[in-house]
């Protein structure tokens, strides 16, 4: 995920609307290509790049705000590409979120900022050191914020895992509040055109009509959706760790994903204090099996986009990724296309990261199946849906 990034970009925070769009005005004057735009708290966040070559980015500064959510005044700090990295914030407000190269001037960058901000710590500021940060920036800190919380081994630069909130779009697709404005006024307009048609195509005696139409019950298609490899770190969260039992492998079963535990000295009324909300225990004799049920959901009525650009930049970010392509397949509803997708040595955090490259609405995962070892592997497959085409007298419900 280290390309996706937008650090360094041009940045602007606002209560009001009015200054953000009086901000995108200006943005496109000075020739930037994308932006990101989130609500945080009372305050929009503002991030603009002019690259126009990556086909997705993401804001590190809203990523890392919302990773460390519970803070209330921070500073993080890691290592990126040789580059310092530097986000720090105070409540719903962005203080600073620059890189720079780790040499003697952009420790003296890094420095200054240090210090601007140690004077005006509130509540219980912390700096959070991800793993790997050189000792000459933790050093630098214990200097010069000796009050502050130092919390050591935090999460890299490439272990984030970005909202899908902080992905930058064009900056030809308008806020969101100008886009409601618009819908509202082409319902508008279209609603005063239809009562003026209606009002004028009105018949002046009525004659009965027999129509008959076929309802085609819409109903979930097979698989879940993508969203569910973003919930996988929280979902196993302390797997890894349980006392006295194994997490061996995990399966996904229809819509609802399986565990399977083996005990080396544990018991299973010991075991159920211990395992995160929403998973049910079944005791199996030897082993456990714990079940986390998920709800199906409709699939776009709209047709499923034929774009198929992370077939192409999916070795770019997962080298080890092999995808191999299925037989297609339809029913009466729907048709579909189908890839198998393996990662012989992953993690769950990776695993996270491959749904940020498949992002088209009417993606469903039919299977996934992970092996816990030394290294997780895991495979997977997935469908590509399309809504059939609706005959004549046949509507939807």
């Amino acid at each position: 995920m280290s390309d996706f990034w937008l650090v360094n970009g041009w940045r602007q925070q606002s209560c009001a609307t009015r200054d953000v769009d009086r901000y995108l005005r200006q943005a496109r004057e000075r020739g930037f290509h994308n932006y990101a735009l989130v609500r945080q708290g009372r305050w929009y966040w503002l991030a603009c790049s002019a690259d126009a070559t990556l086909t997705q980015q993401f804001d590190l500064a809203l990523t890392v705000r919302r990773t460390f959510a519970k803070l209330y005044q921070g500073i993080y700090l890691a290592l990126w590409q040789g580059q310092v990295v530097c986000v720090a914030w105070q409540g719903e407000r962005l203080q600073h979120c620059v890189a720079c190269q780790h040499d003697a001037d952009g420790l003296h960058h890094i420095e200054l900022l240090v210090q601007r901000i140690a004077s005006n710590g509130k509540g219980q500021p912390s700096v959070l050191f991800a793993k790997q940060t050189p000792a000459d920036i933790v050093n630098l800190c214990e200097r010069h914020l000796c009050q502050w919380r130092l919390l050591f081994e935090q999460c890299t630069v490439k272990e984030l895992q970005p909202p899908r909130a902080a992905k930058l779009k064009s900056l030809q697709l308008a806020p969101p509040w100008q886009q409601r404005q618009r819908v509202l006024a082409v319902c508008l307009v279209l609603m005063l055109a239809a009562a003026a048609v209606g009002w004028y195509l009105w018949p002046t005696s009525t004659t009965p009509v027999t129509a008959t139409s076929v309802v085609r019950k819409l109903s979930p298609p097979a698989g879940v959706e993508i969203d569910l490899l973003n919930q996988l770190p929280q979902l196993f969260a302390g797997f890894q760790h349980l006392a006295g039992w194994q997490w061996r492998s995990a399966q996904l079963q229809g819509e609802q994903l399986q565990a399977i535990l083996v005990p080396s000295f544990g018991r299973a009324e010991e075991l159920r204090v211990q395992l995160p909300a929403g998973w049910e225990l079944h005791d199996q004799g030897p082993q456990v099996l714990l079940k986390h049920s998920r709800s199906a959901k409709r699939l776009a009525v709209k047709g499923a986009s034929q774009t198929l650009s992370w077939l192409d930049t999916s070795q770019r970010y997962f080298p080890s990724l092999a995808i191999q392509s299925g037989t297609p397949g339809q029913n009466t509803t729907y048709r579909w296309q189908q890839w198998q997708l393996r990662l012989p040595a992953t993690d769950l955090l990776e695993l996270a990261r491959l749904a940020s490259l498949l992002q088209q609405s009417n993606l469903r995962i039919t299977s996934l199946r992970m092996q816990n070892g030394s290294r997780l592997q895991a495979e997977l497959t997935i469908r590509l849906y399309q809504l059939l085409p609706i005959s004549h007298g046949e509507r939807t419900s």
